[in-house]
């Protein structure tokens, strides 16, 4: 086992998440828990709960890596300030899909987790899916008559992206004989964006 002063508090911190991140990934939440973390990373239970108030705030600061993963892939797969909105809209759709395909686990327990309510979560973790939103409200913003109308139609469509991903992916869409999930919000937002306009 290492000892406490072998790593600081904000490297234990990255540690945990890591190893945390890697367990879900491969084997998904139920196989989660701290002595797992702490075998993993060669420390004690009781360390990780030094650095760590409980399982909800370790959740939270495994939620906020997903997070900056997904917003790395769009910024990536996005071309800034695309003239066309239609087709950025598109992309990030896309690349979202393509993220919660290819990590389905990490995807799984960012949308399903219950944490903390919203009016409980610091701001710095709050800040992580603003800026989400706002890469979807810059595209929206010249055709809506107000910040606060932009910033309502990008939750809108990111809700309406994420329904259909989900079913999507646990295979629901199957069943109605629906279009493959890409055709599906690509009409989505081709209809949502001439009803701004």
């Amino acid at each position: 086992m290492a000892r406490r002063k072998d790593h600081t508090r904000e490297e234990l911190k990255e540690m945990s998440v890591v190893s945390a991140r890697k367990i879900i990934a491969a084997q998904g939440l139920s196989n989660l828990n701290m002595r797992r973390i702490a075998g993993d990373i060669g420390y004690t239970v009781g360390t990780l709960y030094n650095v760590f108030e409980d399982m909800d705030d370790l959740m939270m600061h495994i939620n906020a890596a997903t997070l900056d993963s997904l917003y790395a892939a769009l910024e990536k797969d996005v071309p800034q300030n695309d003239k066309n909105a239609t087709r950025a809209l598109k992309r990030i759709a896309k690349t979202y899909i393509r993220f919660a395909e290819e990590n389905f686990n990490l995807w799984n327990v960012l949308t399903n987790y219950e944490q903390m309510t919203e009016e409980d979560r610091p701001d710095w973790y709050m800040e992580k899916t603003a800026r989400l939103f706002r890469m979807v409200e810059q595209y929206l913003t010249p055709l809506c008559k107000s910040s606060a109308k932009a910033e309502r139609s990008a939750k809108i469509l990111w809700a309406s992206v994420h329904g259909i991903c989900v079913l999507g992916l646990n295979g629901r869409l199957d069943i109605a004989g629906a279009a493959p999930v890409q055709s599906l919000t690509d009409t989505l937002i081709e209809n949502y964006m001439k009803g701004l306009k």
